[in-house]
């Protein structure tokens, strides 16, 4: 296989180690593009010619780092101060009457923006579909089949691989759906792609990992309702819940499941107990926690 000019590019930055002559382009069988295993004699540029980065004229849109929103030359002003990706995974799923059925990627991907605003690199749009948990058959709830969660595995690896092949020197994960069944599917996805040599480091983070939290992890309750009020204050509507007293024990009890109780579908602390200053504490600590492990 010809050298990748990215891997070869040293401390150039990333725009020029991906130009190509023009002169390569011609050299270039168009058949050849549409063999998928094509491994023949003439080298296949990545793009085609690339113009130098200009001087920042277009400004930023205020979601600065997500990668949907930005030009090509944004893309690239933003890895070379840092080559990392951030990648926030979430879910469609029940989160009871006050909060949106995308909690999960609201957060994961809010948490990932306020982190690469700190640390640099561009972040990629949420991925929505989770992997199986309890709440399968929940309203307004789709999520894979457990069996079907090496789907989560080989879209990760595909993702992974192209960023490394663009220069991407570090990616982070960061799951904000907190089901088992995704946990195991993220670990077989390290396992993967640590079995061979890899350009790019990958860090898979979950929130369920963070030490010494102020609130303890849950669905759709306290945890997860005061998290995404201090990223989205606007997303939750603890009116919609019922006023209703509730004495109960056990917050994850069987009585959750029921359509008719006031915090259906909510396994945890009652998120009725909401402290924005608890909220913005939580999201800092969990802040602090992500920075820290993308530097490692």
């Amino acid at each position: 296989m010809p050298a990748n000019p990215l891997m070869n590019a040293g401390s150039a930055p990333l725009h020029a180690a991906m130009s190509v002559t023009t002169n390569e382009v011609k050299s270039v069988n168009p058949a050849a593009l549409h063999e998928p295993n094509h491994t023949g004699g003439n080298a296949i540029p990545p793009h085609p010619p690339f113009p130098p980065v200009k001087a920042q004229t277009t400004p930023l849109p205020m979601q600065q780092n997500d990668i949907s929103h930005l030009l090509p030359h944004q893309i690239y002003s933003a890895l070379e101060t840092n080559p990392i990706a951030w990648i926030p995974l979430g879910a469609i799923e029940w989160h009871g009457w006050h909060a949106p059925v995308g909690l999960d990627a609201l957060t994961a991907s809010g948490l990932c923006q306020h982190a690469a605003n700190a640390l640099g690199g561009v972040v990629l749009p949420p991925l929505h579909y989770g992997a199986f948990a309890s709440i399968a058959d929940h309203p307004w709830t789709i999520l894979l089949d457990r069996e079907d969660s090496d789907i989560i595995v080989r879209l990760m690896l595909k993702t992974l691989t192209r960023l490394e092949s663009l220069g991407v020197k570090k990616a982070v994960i960061l799951t904000g759906h907190f089901a088992v069944v995704q946990h195991d599917a993220l670990a077989e996805l390290q396992q993967q792609w640590q079995s061979k040599w890899r350009a790019l480091k990958l860090i898979i983070l979950s929130p369920t990992d963070c030490p010494d939290l102020p609130l303890d992890p849950d669905h759709g309750g306290l945890f997860e309702t005061s998290l995404l009020h201090s990223l989205k204050p606007e997303s939750i509507d603890l009116t919609q819940i019922p006023n209703t007293p509730i004495e109960e024990t056990n917050p994850a009890g069987i009585q959750r499941r029921d359509p008719s109780h006031p915090l259906f579908g909510v396994i945890g602390a009652d998120p009725r107990a909401l402290d924005p200053a608890q909220a913005d504490q939580l999201r800092d600590h969990l802040l602090d926690w992500i920075i820290e492990q993308a530097k490692i």
